[in-house]
């Protein structure tokens, strides 16, 4: 997909404050958030020979061990993402998380002609919305780019109430002047939830970078 294709993300990050929609994270300083919901509650103090430990070293023992079981050794970063997946003409870039478990990103392609697809995901269920907003000279198709009119597509739907901005109301509108629109359930972690949703991945094969 074009990374000659002149990509407007910032027309949709605009639609939304600072920290609502937007890549300003990787993604895991949730993790020291979490880290309180995971402390034991136990009133019983001992260490592993089962001696009682003062209340200080406790403390300290549950804070370590809460941190290490919430911050992975090797914590996949949102930049991460953007990485060539078709030796030097294809990839992934612009991952952006779109609050409440729903990621956004762009694939491209640019070997001998160029295209742009776009997928919004729902990273708990694993249903994902894919379409392609623009191509050219890729098949006997007639070249076109209507990224930008996507984006404002997809920034109207998500600047309102997420219970009416649906994946199926996204497709309905970009099947007038897209193309390849489908929505299908993916049964393995994408890089994007992997980054900004990690705690959503459930029994989804886990994403790991190749």
């Amino acid at each position: 997909m074009g990374q000659a294709i002149n990509t407007p993300w910032g027309a949709l990050i605009s639609t939304k404050p600072p920290g609502v929609l937007g890549n300003e994270g990787s993604g895991r300083p949730r993790a020291s958030r979490e880290a309180s919901a995971v402390l034991p509650k136990a009133n019983h103090r001992f260490d592993g020979g089962g001696r009682a430990l003062p209340g200080g070293s406790h403390r300290a023992l549950a804070l370590g061990f809460a941190l290490l079981v919430s911050t992975p050794l090797h914590a996949l970063s949102v930049e991460d993402c953007t990485r060539v997946t078709h030796i030097s003409h294809g990839g992934e870039a612009d991952h952006i998380d779109l609050g409440e478990g729903r990621v956004m990103w762009r694939d491209w392609w640019s070997q001998e002609g160029s295209a742009t697809d776009i997928t919004v995901m729902d990273c708990g269920p694993g249903a994902a919305l894919t379409f392609r907003a623009a191509e050219e000279n890729m098949n006997a198709r007639f070249p076109f780019n209507r990224v930008e009119d996507a984006l404002k597509v997809i920034a109207t739907h998500e600047s309102g109430a997420r219970v009416f901005a649906t994946l199926e109301r996204m497709a309905e509108e970009l099947k007038a002047f897209t193309r390849d629109v489908r929505i299908e359930t993916r049964h393995g972690e994408t890089c994007a939830c992997a980054a900004f949703y990690p705690e959503t991945r459930g029994d989804k094969t886990e994403f790991v970078l190749g």
